[in-house]
């Protein structure tokens, strides 16, 4: 299942960077994306796990070009999150690897699935509404949303070393 998952990931994140390039009136990058899309399918089917790190750098990079450039937000916000997602499932499978029984494999399985379902969808749902309302805010409040984040990012990063 989590294979499944994963492709889909892959595909429906540079599918969505593709069409937002393409949108942009720059079909030589979205013509590029797919290719690496399909390179990306083929390193997961030969089981080259580092190369998810390079999918999801490259999907980061090209996002943020995207939308440098003004190609559709929304479409590179869909890009990100399923490179995001294939990224992290491709970990998760290298771990998968090592779980003695098939039980035990789909006990891990189907809550990992849950959880980053729901951080996907939240994090989704925060950028659309970032992207539609675009409040003011002060010097102040933009240093506190920013140590407010770096102490979040600390903690995800602490939580993740421990194992969960």
């Amino acid at each position: 299942m989590t294979r499944v998952v994963l492709f889909v990931s892959i595909v429906t994140g540079m599918g969505a960077l593709a069409l937002g390039y393409l949108e942009s009136g720059q079909p030589a990058v979205a013509r590029g994306l797919l290719i690496f899309a399909a390179l990306w399918l083929i390193a997961q089917f030969r089981n080259w796990r580092w190369f998810a790190s390079i999918g999801f750098s490259v999907a980061v990079i090209l996002s943020a070009y995207g939308v440098w450039t003004s190609a559709p937000s929304g479409w590179m916000l869909a890009g990100i999150v399923g490179a995001l997602f294939a990224w992290d499932l491709s970990d998760f499978e290298q771990r998968l690897e090592n779980a003695p029984t098939l039980s035990e494999r789909e006990s891990l399985e189907r809550p990992h699935l849950i959880r980053i379902s729901g951080v996907a969808a939240l994090g989704f749902v925060l950028s659309l509404a970032s992207m539609l309302f675009r409040p003011q805010f002060s010097f102040e409040w933009v240093a506190f949303l920013a140590l407010l984040a770096a102490i979040g990012l600390t903690q995800l990063v602490a939580r993740m070393r421990r194992g969960g």
